[in-house]
């Protein structure tokens, strides 16, 4: 449900269309509380994507659109430290590359957010992870003779803590086997703001060691596509993604900054950039 009211959600998106399509198709149909999506994208260059996003836009899904000119791993992070002021006590983080799978009769985010106000130090909720979509390491190896050992582990995220997630999630509500990943999160903007944010696990060891709590909601499921890549997309630069995660949280691009997003009557703010 979107609209004028309610946390903002922030999309990042980056290039692969398909899974584009999928995710925002599965947030706009499964999200029923009331919320404001914001969709960054971070310098895609595949035209299908503005494509995809000019369809949702059209169905009234976005608060705001934000086409970035450069993938810098910085950009979402300098757009809602704009938003920050206005957020509310909650705001809501989603990678382009998930489907929600549950719940199938209720709502993630109105999920996540009770039980956040369930506890005032919980400050970062995340998502279970469908197990499934990850390559089988023995079996996809033939698909990459050419690939050293090294790279072809990492590409099937072969040391990923979600491996060991069943299938069937336990019965407890909230569990915390390792830092909630950053695929689906929620935040208390009260303990982000004085540190902004940062990759999922950098994010998770700082609110702990200042005494804020973390945690997995096994009710709220999704289903990571990227983890399909090594069929979809085989070809893989592992050093070019190494020194492009290298530089998260440094400098943000150079350029005047917009300032404030703009009042507008319209929910709908389109193609705004940012140099």
């Amino acid at each position: 449900m979107t609209g004028d009211e309610g946390p903002f959600v922030f999309i990042l998106s980056w290039e692969r269309p398909i899974y584009l399509w999928v995710s925002l198709d599965s947030l706009f149909r499964r999200t029923r509380t009331p919320c404001r999506f914001v969709l960054v994208d971070n310098g895609s260059t595949d035209p299908l994507v503005r494509d995809v996003i000019a369809g949702f836009d059209r169905r009234g899904m976005f608060h705001a659109v934000h086409l970035l000119e450069t993938n810098e791993p910085g950009n979402l992070a300098a757009v809602v430290e704009e938003y920050l002021p206005r957020v509310g006590s909650h705001f809501a983080y989603v990678e382009s590359d998930i489907s929600i799978e549950a719940p199938v009769d209720g709502c993630w985010l109105g999920t996540l957010l009770a039980l956040a106000e369930e506890d005032p130090k919980r400050a970062m909720l995340g998502s279970y992870c469908d197990p499934r979509d990850f390559a089988d390491i023995e079996a996809t190896r033939a698909l990459f003779p050419d690939l050293d050992e090294e790279a072809y582990l990492h590409l099937v995220k072969a040391s990923s803590p979600e491996r060991t997630l069943s299938v069937v999630p336990p019965d407890e509500p909230l569990i915390s086997p390792f830092n909630p990943p950053g695929r689906i999160l929620l935040l208390r903007t009260e303990a982000i703001a004085p540190i902004g944010l940062r990759s999922d696990a950098e994010l998770d060891r700082t609110l702990v060691e200042q005494g804020w709590s973390t945690g997995i909601s096994t009710a709220v499921r999704h289903r990571h596509l990227s983890l399909l890549h090594v069929f979809d997309e085989p070809a893989y630069d592992t050093a070019g993604r190494t020194a492009f995660f290298a530089d998260f949280g440094g400098t943000f691009t150079d350029g005047p900054d917009p300032g404030a997003p703009p009042e507008s009557t319209s929910r709908r703010r389109f193609l705004r950039r940012r140099p």
